[in-house]
């Protein structure tokens, strides 16, 4: 009976725990669970992260291993990732399995374990099932690590029956409570995917119920519920909330320790009516998900409008009218409201949607506009307009938009309505136009659902105004005059009337009318009165139409101008000029007519004799009293002005005369107009003139001004009332401020210090004070008025002054969790509500804050408001808290409370090691150093560890594979390990609080390449005892080489020597440049010869040479060849090379110089003739052939050259050859004396040699042969010969083919005539690249050893010598053994054995063996038949070669095989091979019978026997026996059973499963097996050939 050790998969079952130290059985570390795991379906859709209500996640958390084992229902396809190719890896290409599936599925799909415990190991079994067609081979591989192990099943490598499964066994040793994770890679024929693992202890439970339900809520209202939340796990629980509208929760993230609790607020906020339901989303930190069904519904209430029409009455435009509308609440509700211009949120939207459009819009034009600046500009240019367009785009979205309107107005515009109660909104009215306006308003309110509408309907009224006339006939007048007349504009309405002037250019008219208030504004009922001018200065018709634009008034009122313009007469209009009362400083004009009444032209001249020089002082001027007191007194003032004084007055005309006077002194004026004519002496005509010079009398409205309350420092200004009640102008002077070494309270000026005050009229002076002091002050202010000294005005002013004004906003900050050392800012609003600046200052309470207002002072502009940035930089993970004091000159200090919370490192690397690391191009074979200062700014101790990980060749992204061993599956696929680049020095670093610390990171590389590494850096902070990463960084390098661009990488040099020339020096230029990143120092090195050299400075040879290249910069060298460096006549080819060394790099480049310089040579195609050892008495012929390589013509003669005279003495030995001696004399060098052993002593035949010098006359040749040792040799021969018969084992032979001449003297006399070695031709001519073979033949004497040395002689070149070897001898050999006995052997397992033959002569044997099977494959063996690995061979003298014989007997009996080994030409050696074939049996020794089994036991031998009478083949069939155990086992056979069979010691356990797949149960089944001493556990291997 035949046992088959197969492993069948079983189902995987849990597994229970044991200790680390090792269970003393596999059964004590196994705990089977009582129920399998159920058939669990397979899901191929794609992975979902599963969402637990928190009931579901309770019980999923508090689930063991087993637990989870036993509940799993589906199992998902794994992922690929990557594919193979099958043919690689498998025979058989077809796959039943789709190619997006693997051709296993495991179970579980995922392997976790959870509630474990430390120092414990758990194990998980994971079955891998077969869903292809086809067996195929799975292996399972994972990286080492410290806490997962996977132990294969019994046979790994063997294939998977189709639909079978192979169990592998997952162990977890976890050394603490805590998550672990992990990845199994699954490698098929096809395919390698990964299945995860993970390892889950310790988790956070909040007791979250399932449902939140809210009751009905009014729509748009906001109802809460609080849920009372505990930590009843063993972790502490992280989480983060999430939830979609109408929903929300507060707060969103949340930390409770174990045990502890907090309360979340549940929001429920519906915008629309019905049913709401929603979910609450939890995520852990862990990474679970959970969630909570929300549900709430939603109805409107009765809120409504009183009326959903307004309409107000007719409005003047700019004037405003009113009418309310009530908002009514009969709910339970508080019902906020607001007034909105959109009917819906999706009209809102919309109009958003257009904002944001044409922000776009203008953004894009402003940037095509500016698109020709220059680039630095463009750039400026354009991170402006994004930067502004951003802050718009902005407002957009952050605005609410609330109703606005220029015309109507709704206050207040947002608010709330309690319970059962209503709520008045007052609608404003304000029109800008004359139209009709109508618009809708939205009232958006909590509790309806829809905005309510309301609609506003008004009506805009101009302005009503009328002219005092509407025609005005100025009559006749003449040329030149200017005429005033006035037109009152009355506004009859109630606002006030804008008028503008719109002038008709009509005639030539035109240009003569003005108006004095061209534009003007008339306030309601008043009068505006409107003076038009008339200068005649064009002779014609006046009919002129003026249009006055009213804005809001459409019916514009119009004035028509109509009259005649005529010529003027001559004459003096007065007979008199008064001019009466008349201002001081002041001019006044006087205009009197000048008639001509005659025909002719009147040339007049006009002068005042009283009048002086001295330009008299005008009250309009700035410095007027300064002026006035500062001219000399004995000057006259000139006060008079005529205009014209002289002139022309044409026939019938007349002339305007302006007389006007500037009084500067206080006095009455009598005075005469003087007229004097030209060509007359003396005055023809006076005018008398009379005037009195007075001072009008001004005085203040009011003498007290209160400016009441005044900010510090601000300047303020009234309008002071100066009036003139008398009739004629008068110039006031404010009085500068008197300070007498004090700085008064309060500082008064005004722009308009100085001024004139018409007659009967009054001047608003403006005056502004500035308070200086606080509280209540007064103040005189004096005026003076010009010309009068003694008249003075007093004003008292009194002001209350007091600082600036400023609200701060907000008065706490939280800054929250904020990253440590990093700046995080805040803005505090600092408000300046009055009219000056506002100077503050800002410190904090604590002294070692981490807290920072920028800027610490400021000064706040009047009505601006001021971002304060409140920074936060913590350095270090805990809350830090104080208060920022903001204090304001001149008032108080405000104090606002600050908060933040650290979190992330306060380690800081400069130069900065995160996030890269870049070193650049480096030279290779150096080290490239990257030095850091690692900073402790934090306030704690930190112990920081660097790290280096995931090294990566970035050069070579596909890793390089291993050549795989065929013999070994195992190295299939495996990867190469990179090598480090990358080194941290040093590793460990503690810091104290401010302490730094130099961290260097070393990168070496021995090749080029781009090489990139990560740096983690972990730390233990303070008294703290785990470690967190602090930093991650990635490290980068490019290593390069020095890279030369030589001009060429090879120089040439070439000569052609003839018998006659004289060999000279050559020369040639390298050329080279650097093509590196970096610079370069390169040493040019030649070895140190005579051939090559380098030229400096055209005079100067050298051997080594330095030069330094910048990138890309190019040199040059001169290389010189001295082609006469030796002293023969051989064609010299010399090869050398130019070393390119580097002081940055190892690498070296080499330039090749290559010289030949050719004499007439000859190549021989060998400089040695080696006869070898020859039969004796033979002749022997060897060829040498002779080629001309070069390009000249050469002449040769051959020769010998003379050597010394060699005797052969015999050796003492009996098993050598005998020894021979031959002499040569002669008086020329024809032939050298023959060595008959040149490896003298040392040689195998131990012939010793004495060498003599040779004489001058020396050219016979004689032999010396002793007749004796011939006898002795033969004797010897035959002796061996008799040992070798009787010897069963070997095989001995000795051949002498030629025996020695039985006559010595004939022996003697003939070696004298003949020559050893002969040449043919001896001399002869070579072209170039000729070629001519010369004949060289040995004649091989008994016993004979020669070496010779021929020379051949050319022409003008060298003399070459070649070595000419001969030897004669006898051949000897033995083979053994030539029986072997191979035993007993299994019928199928192939036996070697090893025939040695052994050459024990000097002449090279050949041997040949016959009568053996055909050389089959390499992978199939021959059965029955002696098979040899090596048939045949050459065997060196002295050596031996070792014949493998392999035999494979097929069937259990005895066999005979022999085959022939035929050396040289002697007969063949029979040589025998013997041995028994068996295979593996045992006996069975049950017992007991068991009688309910026996019928089935006869049942199978009887089948067996059948089977084996039916099947057996021929006798005669070699592969009989072999051809019966096949059909004997193969299925379907007597004995297609399953036998399990395991074999501690001598004994074997079997189980036996019969052929109905019944078991039989371990009491009824098990039996002692005596196991054969012929049984070699060979069955499993014969039955996988077999089947």
């Amino acid at each position: 009976i035949l046992l088959l050790n197969s492993s069948r998969a079983a189902m995987p079952t849990a597994v229970g725990t044991a200790p680390l130290g090792g269970p003393t059985s596999h059964k004590d570390a196994v705990s089977k669970v009582k129920t399998p795991p159920k058939n669990p379906r397979v899901c191929k859709a794609p992975i979902e992260k599963k969402m637990y209500l928190p009931s579901e996640y309770m019980k999923a958390v508090k689930q063991g291993t087993d637990d989870r084992l036993q509940d799993l229902a589906e199992i998902r396809v794994p992922r690929i990732v990557q594919l193979l190719d099958i043919k690689d890896q498998s025979d058989q290409m077809l796959c039943q399995v789709p190619i997006d599936e693997p051709l296993f599925q495991p179970m579980p799909s995922e392997v976790i374990f959870s509630k474990f415990e430390p120092c414990k190991v758990y194990e998980i079994p994971l079955q891998l099932r077969n869903n292809d067609g086809f067996g195929r081979v799975v292996k399972v591989t994972h990286e080492n690590s410290a806490y997962f192990k996977i132990i294969p099943p019994k046979n790994p490598g063997d294939k998977v029956a189709p639909g079978m499964a192979v169990v592998y066994k997952i162990q977890f040793l976890p050394d603490e409570r805590k998550d672990y994770i992990h990845e199994l890679t699954v490698v098929t024929d096809r395919e390698k995917f990964v299945i995860p693992v993970r390892a889950i202890n310790g988790r956070a439970i909040l007791d979250f119920p399932d449902d939140v339900t809210f009751s009905a809520n009014p729509v748009k209202n906001i109802a809460i519920k609080t849920l009372f939340v505990r930590n009843i796990g063993d972790r502490e629980a992280r989480f983060t909330c999430q939830t979609q509208p109408p929903f929300d929760v507060e707060p969103k993230n949340g930390l409770i320790a174990v045990g502890s609790n907090m309360q979340l607020n549940v929001l429920f906020h519906p915008f629309t009516n019905g049913n709401h339901d929603g979910k609450i989303q939890i995520h852990y930190d862990t990474g679970e998900d959970l969630y909570i069904r929300v549900h709430g519904s939603s109805n409107d209430v009765n809120i409504r409008l009183d009326k959903s029409t307004v309409r107000l009455e007719n409005t003047f435009i700019s004037l405003t009218n009113k009418r309310t509308v009530g908002i009514t609440n009969r709910s339970d509700v508080i019902a906020k409201f607001v007034w909105k211009p959109f009917e819906s949120d999706e009209a809102e939207e919309t109009f958003k949607e257009n904002c944001r459009r044409e922000i776009e819009d203008h953004k894009s034009s402003e940037l095509t506009a500016v698109e020709d600046l220059k680039d630095a500009e463009f750039k400026n240019k354009k991170a402006l307009l994004s930067r502004t367009y951003l802050n718009q785009k902005n407002q957009v979205e952050t605005h609410q938009i609330t109703f606005e309107h220029d015309v109507f107005s709704i206050f207040p515009l947002e608010g709330e309505v309690w319970p059962n109660c209503t709520i008045d909104c007052e609608i404003v009215f304000k029109p800008t136009a004359v139209r009709n306006y109508s618009l809708f308003a939205y009232l958006e309110c909590v509790g309806r659902e829809t905005r309510l509408p309301l609609r506003i309907h008004g009506c805009g009224v101009g302005p009503q105004i009328d002219l005092s006339f509407d025609t005005l006939d100025v009559g006749n007048v003449f040329l030149g005059s200017r005429h005033v007349y006035e037109v009152i504009l009355w506004n009859k309405g109630e606002i006030d009337a804008i008028y503008n002037l719109r002038p008709r250019e009509t005639s030539a008219v035109t240009p003569c009318f003005s108006f004095d208030q061209s534009e003007a504004f008339v306030p309601p009922g008043g009068y505006q009165p409107i003076k038009i001018e008339l200068d005649c200065s064009v002779i014609g018709q006046i009919h002129e139409t003026f249009e006055f634009v009213v804005d809001g008034l459409v019916d514009l009122p119009k004035i028509t101008i109509k009259g005649q313009i005529i010529g003027p007469t001559f004459n003096f209009s007065v007979p008199r000029l008064k001019l009466g009362s008349i201002p001081f400083g002041f001019l006044t004009v006087a205009e009197v007519q000048l008639v001509n009444t005659s025909l002719v032209p009147l040339h007049f001249n006009l002068s005042i004799p009283e009048d002086g020089d001295y330009p008299a002082v005008f009250g309009s001027d700035e410095n007027a009293d300064f002026l006035l007191h500062s001219r000399p007194s004995h000057r006259v003032t000139q006060e008079f002005r005529i205009q014209p004084n002289s002139g022309l007055v044409p026939a019938q005309s007349q002339l305007a005369i302006n007389i006007g006077i500037i009084p500067n002194t206080l006095r009455k004026y009598e005075t005469m107009l003087l007229v004097f004519l030209k060509d007359i002496e003396g005055c023809q005509y006076s005018l008398p003139i009379s005037a009195k010079c007075v001072v009008p009398e001004l005085k203040f409205e009011s003498n007290f001004i209160d400016f009441g309350k005044c900010f510090l420092h601000y300047t303020y200004q009234r309008l002071v009332t100066l009036s003139n009640p008398t009739a004629l102008p008068a110039r006031y002077e404010l009085v500068p401020q008197s300070r007498d070494g004090y700085e008064p309270p309060i500082r008064y000026d005004s722009p308009k210090p100085w001024g004139v005050v018409e007659g009967h009229s009054s001047v608003d002076v403006p005056l502004t004070v500035q308070v200086d002091q606080k509280g209540e002050q007064d103040v005189s202010v004096m005026f003076s008025v010009f010309g009068s000294p003694e008249l003075t005005l007093q004003l008292i002013v009194r002001c209350f002054g007091e600082g600036p004004v400023v609200h701060v906003t907000p008065t706490s900050i939280d800054f929250g969790r904020v990253r440590v050392l990093e700046n995080n800012k805040q803005l505090v609003h600092i408000k300046n509500e009055s009219l000056i600046a506002g100077k503050f200052r800002c410190k904090m309470r604590r002294p070692d804050t981490v807290f920072t207002a920028i800027p610490s002072s400021g000064v706040i502009e009047p009505g601006a408001t001021f971002d304060l940035e409140v920074v936060s930089t913590p350095n270090d993970t805990f809350q830090f808290q104080d208060n920022l004091m903001i204090g304001i000159d001149d008032a108080s200090t405000v104090s606002v409370s600050l908060v933040a919370q650290g979190y992330g490192t306060t380690v800081v690397t400069e130069p900065r090691l995160d996030p890269k690391v870049e070193f650049g191009p480096h030279f290779s074979q150096h080290d490239a150093i990257f030095e850091s200062l690692v900073t402790n700014q934090g306030r704690r101790l930190q112990r920081l560890t660097f790290k280096l990980e995931n090294f990566r060749d970035l050069s070579n992204p596909a890793k390089k594979m291993i050549a795989p061993n065929p013999a070994d599956k195992k190295s299939v696929g495996r990867l190469e390990a990179p090598d480090a680049c990358f080194k941290v020095v040093p590793t460990r670093m503690t810091l104290d609080p401010g302490q730094s610390a130099k961290l260097q990171i070393i990168a070496f590389s021995a090749t080029e390449r781009v090489v990139s590494e990560d740096l983690v850096v972990t730390s233990i902070i303070g008294k703290l005892s785990g470690k967190e990463t602090v930093l991650k960084s990635k490290i980068h390098c490019t290593f390069i080489s020095p890279i030369v661009q030589f001009s060429k990488t090879r120089l040439n040099f070439h000569v052609e020597k003839m018998p006659l020339d004289v060999l000279e020096r050559q020369t040639q230029q390298l050329t080279f440049r650097n093509t590196s990143y970096l610079p370069l120092s390169a040493t040019f090195t030649l070895p140190e010869t005579k051939a090559f050299h380098f030229l400096v400075d055209n005079e100067t040879t050298v051997h080594t040479i330095d030069v330094r290249l910048e990138v890309d910069e190019e040199a040059e060298l001169t290389i010189v060849f001295d082609p006469d460096y030796k002293d023969d006549a051989h064609t010299r080819r010399l090869t050398e090379h130019i070393q390119v060394t580097y002081a940055e790099h190892p690498n070296t480049d080499h330039i090749t110089l290559s010289s030949v310089v050719h004499f007439p040579n000859v190549d021989f195609d060998t400089k040695m003739v080696s006869f070898g050892c020859v039969v004796n008495e033979t002749e022997v012929t060897r060829y040498v052939k002779l080629s001309n390589p070069g390009p000249l013509p050469l002449r040769y003669a051959w020769s010998f050259k003379p050597a010394p005279v060699c005797r052969a003495r015999r050796p003492e030995s009996r098993d050598e050859s005998r020894s021979h001696s031959l002499t040569y004399e002669g008086d020329e060098v024809s032939l050298r004396e023959i060595n008959l052993d040149p490896e003298d002593q040392t040689s195998p035949d131990g012939w010793g040699l004495e060498m003599n010098e040779p004489t001058e006359n020396s050219l016979l040749a004689q032999v010396e042969f002793d007749p004796e040792d011939f006898e002795d040799e033969r004797e010897e021969k035959r002796d061996e010969s008799k040992e070798g018969k009787r010897n069963d084992d070997s095989f001995d032979a000795d051949r002498d083919q030629y025996s020695p001449p039985s006559d010595h003297n004939s022996a003697l006399e003939a070696a004298s005539h003949s020559d050893l070695y002969d040449i043919s031709p001896l001399f002869g001519q070579l072209d170039p690249g000729d070629s001519e073979t010369a004949t060289v033949t040995f004649f091989g004497h008994v016993g004979a050893k020669c070496d010779a040395v021929a020379l051949c002689s050319v022409e003008g070149g060298p003399v070459y010598e070649i070595q000419l070897t001969g030897e004669a001898s006898s051949m000897h050999y033995s083979i053994d053994p030539t029986d072997i006995d191979l035993g007993v052997v299994m019928l199928d397992e192939l036996t070697r054995s090893e025939v040695v033959i052994k050459n024990s002569s000097k002449v090279e044997l050949t041997y040949r063996c016959s009568s053996i099977a055909a050389s089959p494959p390499a992978d199939q063996v021959s059965v029955g038949m002696p098979m040899v690995e090596n048939p045949s061979g050459v065997i060196s003298a002295f050596q031996q070669v070792a014949v493998t014989v392999c035999f494979v007997p097929g069937a259990p009996e005895r066999f005979t095989r022999s085959f022939q080994i035929q050396v040289a030409h002697f007969d063949p050696v029979e040589v025998t091979l013997s041995g028994e074939g068996v295979f593996p049996r045992f006996a069975l020794d049950l017992p007991r019978v068991l009688p309910e089994k026996q019928d089935l036991l006869d049942q199978l031998m009887r089948q067996a026997e059948e089977s084996l009478q039916n099947e057996a083949p021929p006798p005669s069939d070699p592969d009989a026996g072999l051809i019966r155990l096949k059909t004997f086992y193969s299925p379907g056979g007597a004995y297609d059973q399953i036998l399990h069979v395991q074999h501690p010691d001598n004994l074997m356990s079997v189980d036996v499963l019969d052929e109905t797949g019944l078991v039989w149960s371990p009491v009824e089944a098990s039996c002692s097996v005596a196991v054969d001493s012929a049984f070699r556990f060979h069955g499993q291997l014969l039955c996988n050939q077999l089947c």
